[in-house]
C-alpha cells in the first residue's frame, strides 16, 4: 500500500506531462501567410498598343493645331482681301496666343471681341496680316480671333513649344492706351520683325484705348496683377519651354513688377528662375518702388533689361502727373583715370541701358592728365554706342603731392601698351584718338550737367578723388546737387594694393580722399575688400574671349596682358581683379553689394600708412565720433557681378 500510494503522484505527473505532449501534437499550426501578390507589368503587347495611341493623339494633336493655323490663314486672307481688293499687299499671316482680363463681348453671334470693361481670364489665339517689308506698320484689318477654354489653350501651347526652333516663350504685356486689337497686331510685330523662333503670347488688360482713360488704366493694371501673375505661373510650370521671357511696355510694367514681385515672396521659392530675360521698355513705374523690386525679383528673373529714354515724352508727363521720378537709366558722369580697369568700367557703362551717360571727365592718376583724356578718347572708338556724353579734363596733380602714376601695372599707356597690337594688314589694331583741342574742364562739365538735365544725377569717381575735392572746395554747392555719388576706393578690413596699407587712389591724393569722406555726402565706397574678390585669370579671360568676337571683349583680353603679368609678379598667380567695373557695376545693380555705414578717415601724411581708410572699427574711434557716416561696401555677390560685366563686355557671338 505504501509503495503504490507514493507512486500515484509520479503517475499524475507523467500522464499530465503526456496529455500535454499529446495535446501540443494534435494542435494544428497556423497556415503560413500568403505570397504577396505578383504585379504584373504590360505586356509587351500592351506597351505596343499605348506607344501607338500616343503616336496615334500626338499626331491628331499636330494635324489639329496645323488645321487650325490653315483656317486662321484663309481667314486673314479673307479680310485682307476685303479691306484692299485687288491691291493686296505683300504679306504674311502672323498667328500668336492671347491671354486677356478683358470682358468678351460676342451678342447675337457676332464674332467675339475684347473691350475695355473688365471680365474674366480667358484664352485663345489670333492671326493678323503683317507687311513682309518690316519698315511698314502691321495691316490695319481686324485681328481673327478664336477663343480656348484653358486646358485647350495649354495643350495647343505645348504642341507649339514642341514644335518650334527653339523652346523659348516670350510673354508681350501692352501699357496705356492700347485696345486688343492694337495689342494683337504689336506682339505679331514683335515676334514677326524678331524672327522669334519660338511662340508668342500676348497678355491683354482692360486698357481705355483712350488718351482720357490714364486714370481708369492705372486703376486697372492694378487690378490685373493677380491674373497675371498667375498665368505666368502657370506657363512657366505647363509649356514645357525651356526659356520663357518677358517684354512690358509703358504702364504695363507695373503689373508685370508687381507680379513677378508677388511670385518672388512666395514661401515656396522655384529651382530656378521662372523668367530668363525681362525687357521693361519706357516703364512708367515709381523709380523708387522700381529699384526695390528688382532687388527683390532676382529669384524668379535670370536678367533685366531695360529701355528708356530721358526726353520720352509720355514719361516727363507721368513723372509730373505722380510727383516722382519714373524709372528709367540712371544719368551718370564718369570721372576717370584710364587706366585698363577704368576703360572696361566705362565700356560697361556705354553698354548698360540700366545707365545714360551724360558726362565724362579725366583726373590725374594711373597716368597723366593728359594721358588720360587721351586713352578715353581710344576707348570710345571701341563702342558703337550711340549715347553722347560731354568730356572734360580735369586735375593734372593732386592737391598737395606729385603725381605717382601706376604705367608700371597698365603699361606705359596706361591701356596695356596696345601700340603693339597690329592686323594681319599691318594696320594698328588701336590707332591713336583724335582728342579736340581745348576741351572743358571737369567742373564746367558737371555744372553743365547738373543745369541741363532735371532728373537726378550719379557722379561715379574711378580715380582719385581730386576733382570732386576741388570742387567740393570751391563750388560744394555743385557737388551736393548729385543724387548719388560711388568712389571706388580705399580698403577698409583688408591691406592695400600699392602699399600694405593703402589702395592706390587713396595713396595717389589722400587729402582730396579725406576732405570728400569727411563731407556728408550721399556716398557709397567700393572699396578692395569687395573689389579682390572679382577676379579672373588669364586662362578664364582667354576662354571667355575665344567664345566672343566683340570689339570689347578683344581689348578686354589685349590690354589686361601687362596686369595679369604684375600679378604674376606680385602675387604670383595671373589675376585681374574687377576694382573699376564693379563700381560702375554697382551704379547699374546696387542689389549686388551689401553695405555697412560707418565713418571713414584718411591717414594724410606719414610713410608707411600714408593713403590708408581708418574706419571706426580701429583704435581711432574716438577721433572718428564727429565723422559722418560713409555706406561702404564690404561684401559682394561675386557671381551676378561677374556675369553682369561679362554678358555687356564679352557677349557670346551667335556663330
Amino acid at each position: 500500500m505504501l509503495f503504490t500510494d507514493q507512486v500515484k503522484p509520479v503517475r499524475r505527473l507523467c500522464l499530465g506531462v503526456l496529455c500535454f505532449l499529446l495535446i501540443q501534437g494534435c494542435a494544428t499550426p497556423p497556415p503560413p501567410p500568403p505570397p504577396p501578390p505578383v504585379v504584373q507589368g504590360p505586356t509587351e503587347e500592351e506597351k505596343a498598343r499605348e506607344e501607338e495611341r500616343a503616336l496615334a493623339e500626338l499626331e491628331r494633336r499636330r494635324a489639329a493645331v496645323a488645321e487650325e493655323r490653315r483656317a486662321v490663314e484663309q481667314e486673314v486672307a479673307s479680310r485682307v482681301k476685303a479691306a484692299f481688293g485687288k491691291s493686296i499687299p505683300d504679306y504674311a499671316a502672323v498667328d500668336s496666343l492671347y491671354a486677356t482680363d478683358r470682358l468678351a463681348n460676342n451678342k447675337d453671334g457676332a464674332e467675339i471681341a475684347y473691350g475695355p470693361e473688365r471680365g474674366q481670364l480667358q484664352t485663345g489665339l489670333y492671326a493678323v496680316g503683317m507687311p513682309r517689308d518690316l519698315r511698314k506698320d502691321p495691316l490695319e484689318t481686324k485681328a481673327v480671333v478664336r477663343p480656348k477654354a484653358a486646358e485647350d489653350f495649354f495643350l495647343t501651347l505645348q504642341e507649339r513649344v514642341a514644335q518650334s526652333k527653339r523652346k523659348e516663350i516670350f510673354v508681350f504685356v501692352h501699357g496705356y492706351y492700347v485696345a486688343f486689337d492694337e495689342a494683337a497686331r504689336r506682339t505679331a510685330q514683335l515676334a514677326y520683325a524678331l524672327g522669334f523662333p519660338g511662340v508668342a503670347i500676348l497678355y491683354s488688360w482692360p486698357s481705355q484705348a483712350a488718351l482720357t482713360g490714364y486714370l481708369t488704366d492705372e486703376t486697372n493694371i492694378e487690378w490685373t496683377i493677380p491674373h497675371l501673375r498667375d498665368f505666368l505661373k502657370q506657363v512657366t510650370a505647363r509649356a514645357g519651354a525651356e526659356r520663357v521671357h518677358v517684354i512690358a511696355h509703358s504702364m504695363g510694367n507695373r503689373a508685370v513688377v508687381a507680379g513677378l514681385r508677388q511670385l518672388a515672396a512666395e514661401p515656396q521659392k522655384p529651382a530656378a528662375p521662372l523668367v530668363h530675360e525681362l525687357v521693361l521698355m519706357a516703364p512708367d513705374v515709381d523709380a523708387d518702388i522700381f529699384r526695390d523690386a528688382m532687388t527683390e525679383i532676382r529669384s524668379v528673373v535670370s536678367r533685366v533689361t531695360l529701355y528708356s529714354s530721358s526726353q520720352d515724352k509720355a514719361l516727363l508727363i507721368s513723372k509730373t502727373v505722380h510727383g516722382y521720378q519714373r524709372a528709367g537709366p540712371h544719368l551718370v558722369i564718369i570721372d576717370t583715370d584710364p587706366g585698363v580697369d577704368d576703360a572696361l568700367a566705362i565700356l560697361l557703362a556705354l553698354r548698360s541701358p540700366e545707365l545714360n551717360v551724360v558726362g565724362i571727365t579725366t583726373v590725374c592718376g594711373n597716368v597723366s592728365v593728359e594721358e588720360a583724356t587721351r586713352n578715353l578718347f581710344r576707348v570710345l572708338t571701341l563702342t558703337d554706342s550711340s549715347k553722347e556724353a560731354a568730356i572734360g579734363q580735369g586735375a593734372a596733380a593732386p592737391l598737395q603731392r606729385p603725381l605717382e602714376t601706376a604705367t608700371h601695372v597698365h603699361g606705359l599707356d596706361g591701356l596695356g601698351d596696345l601700340d603693339r597690337f597690329q592686323e594681319p594688314d599691318g594696320r594698328s589694331r588701336y590707332p591713336a584718338p583724335t582728342v579736340p583741342p581745348d576741351l572743358p574742364d571737369a567742373h564746367s562739365v558737371w555744372r553743365q550737367m547738373l543745369r541741363d538735365h532735371e532728373q537726378p544725377i550719379t557722379l561715379v569717381t574711378l580715380g582719385p578723388l581730386t576733382n570732386l575735392a576741388r570742387v567740393l572746395r570751391d563750388e560744394p554747392e555743385v557737388v551736393r546737387r548729385f543724387h548719388r555719388i560711388v568712389c571706388m576706393g580705399g580698403a577698409v578690413t583688408v591691406g592695400g594694393n600699392v602699399t600694405p596699407a593703402a589702395e592706390f587712389n587713396a595713396y595717389v591724393d589722400p587729402h582730396a580722399a579725406d576732405l570728400v569722406l569727411a563731407a556728408g555726402l550721399p556716398l557709397t565706397l567700393v572699396p578692395l575688400d569687395v573689389t579682390t574678390r572679382v577676379t579672373m585669370t588669364r586662362t578664364e579671360i582667354a576662354a571667355c574671349c575665344d567664345r566672343s568676337r566683340d570689339s570689347a571683349c578683344r581689348f578686354f583680353r589685349d590690354a589686361t596682358g601687362p596686369a595679369l603679368e604684375f600679378a604674376q609678379r606680385t602675387l604670383g598667380r595671373p589675376i585681374f581683379e574687377f576694382h573699376d567695373p564693379l563700381a560702375m557695376a554697382v551704379a547699374i545693380d546696387a542689389s549686388l553689394i551689401e553695405l555697412t555705414a560707418m565713418p571713414i578717415r584718411v591717414i594724410t601724411e606719414g610713410g608707411a600708412d600714408r593713403g590708408q581708410t581708418v574706419s571706426d572699427r580701429g583704435a581711432d574711434r574716438g577721433k572718428m565720433a564727429s565723422r559722418p557716416a560713409v555706406q561702404v561696401a564690404l561684401r559682394v555677390d561675386r557671381e551676378r557681378a561677374l556675369a553682369l560685366m561679362l554678358e555687356r563686355l564679352c557677349p557670346r557671338s551667335l556663330s
